[in-house]
């Protein structure tokens, strides 16, 4: 990712911190890193005891994707959700099917076979709101 991307994708994190809707928070932020990476799709994960779950997704792809907010992912390593909560570090896959064996996680498609989506790349960023 050049460092101009990663200099964008700064400016709109600085830039939520105004918002005070929680709504319009993930709305914005959304969609703002979805244009800024060129993205199809996006989902905003929350911690929830040992879990992620999706609070917030958008789809160019689809109409509805109201069947990823039962989907339940564990914070570990398996995952690449789960490893980017987990180690809290920013994940770039550009293939999820040539993802290396040796990698931690795996590609988990849980939520395309909800969704009827395929995912092709992934780029998971840890975010930490102040005071958690």
């Amino acid at each position: 990712m050049s460092q101009d991307r990663l200099k964008d994708i700064a400016n709109i994190i600085d830039g939520i911190s105004t918002i005070q809707d929680l709504d319009l928070l993930y709305e914005y932020a959304l969609l703002q890193l979805r244009e800024v990476t060129h993205s199809t799709a996006g989902s905003i994960y929350l911690c929830e005891g040992n879990d992620l779950v999706i609070v917030y997704t958008q789809n160019d792809a689809l109409t509805t994707s109201d069947r990823l907010k039962t989907l339940r992912i564990p914070i570990n390593e398996s995952s690449l959700s789960g490893y980017v909560a987990y180690t809290k570090k920013t994940l770039n896959v550009p293939d999820v099917r040539k993802i290396p064996a040796e990698a931690p996680y795996k590609s988990n498609s849980s939520g395309d076979e909800k969704t009827g989506f395929t995912t092709v790349s992934v780029l998971g960023l840890p975010l930490k709101l102040s005071g958690n």
